[in-house]
């Protein structure tokens, strides 16, 4: 009896098996299903200009490929690779507007072609820049007086220096080099900060790795680890972790209230007669600090 239950479920499992690769596959054929695998950057050039307004706003939405904003000289400049008939770049007299798309992969696509899309803008520009992307990597160089705005998909992001920035990325990695305030949350990734003033970090898989931390800080991070290098606060703060280790080499002269539920915990140099406090939550993992 247990051998004809046992070849009952082969057979019920076999069944669903073949039925399930027909249907997929008769999607791909009559093209009701689309899957991409690989892709390859756009060598079309579809756009080169300078613009000379300095704008308020530059707003780029890109569905598929890479975005560089790179210092420039005194005026805008776009460069952008792709589909001409998928391009949109519009202007007035606040906001330079810059959209891109591709053509739809049908049925199973190889290499699929991607837009690049390239801004060379004044290095000194201390406006605000508004980047959505659907799937592909973002790269921001020097701005220390710009303010940014990024919501990705899929895709890595990395900025070299900016004033402030606000990232939401669902699935990639965060690395930003410098910066005065910084607010991200990320679903699926590590993030790799440098120095920063304040820092808000809401991790639900991923590492968070940060250089120096010098006026505040608030992380919540659900699966990972936390390590911070230097920490001079200035306001109290505080940092959780549902899973994880929590490490910080060095703090300035603070009360440090750490608590861990399943785990260590090793504090050293906490005043407790400092107005400021760093509190430290931990449900699993180890917590060391100083």
């Amino acid at each position: 009896m247990k051998n004809k239950a046992l070849i009952i479920v082969l057979i019920v499992g076999l069944s669903i098996i073949t039925i399930s690769s027909i249907v997929f596959f008769t999607n791909v054929i009559f093209n009701r299903l689309h899957i991409s695998i690989g892709t390859k950057e756009s060598g079309k050039l579809v756009l080169d200009k300078n613009y000379k307004n300095k704008f308020d706003e530059i707003n780029i939405k890109s569905k598929a490929g890479k975005i560089e904003i790179k210092s420039g000289d005194d005026e805008i400049r776009v460069v952008i690779h792709g589909d001409k008939d998928k391009t949109k770049v519009k202007e007035d007299d606040k906001s330079l507007n810059i959209e891109s798309s591709t053509k739809a992969c049908k049925g199973i696509c190889f290499n699929h072609k991607v837009a690049k899309i390239e801004v060379y803008v004044p290095s000194d520009y201390a406006k605000k820049i508004n980047i959505e992307s659907n799937f592909g990597d973002i790269k921001v160089g020097n701005f220390k007086k710009a303010d940014l705005i990024a919501k990705l998909d899929a895709g890595d992001i990395k900025v070299e220096n900016i004033k402030n920035a606000k990232i939401k990325n669902h699935f990639g990695d965060v690395r930003i080099n410098n910066s005065k305030k910084l607010d991200v949350k990320e679903d699926a990734g590590d993030v790799r900060i440098g120095i920063v003033k304040n820092i808000k970090v809401i991790n639900k898989f991923g590492d968070i790795r940060i250089k120096e931390v010098n006026e505040y800080l608030d992380l919540n991070e659900k699966a990972g680890d936390i390590r911070i290098e230097k920490v001079n606060l200035t306001k109290s703060s505080k940092i959780n972790n549902s899973l994880g280790d929590i490490k910080i080499e060095s703090t300035n002269d603070i009360y440090i209230n750490a608590k861990v539920d399943v785990g260590s915990t090793k504090v050293n140099k906490s005043n407790r007669k400092s107005d400021i406090e760093l509190t430290i939550t931990c449900k699993a993992g180890e917590i060391k600090v100083n």
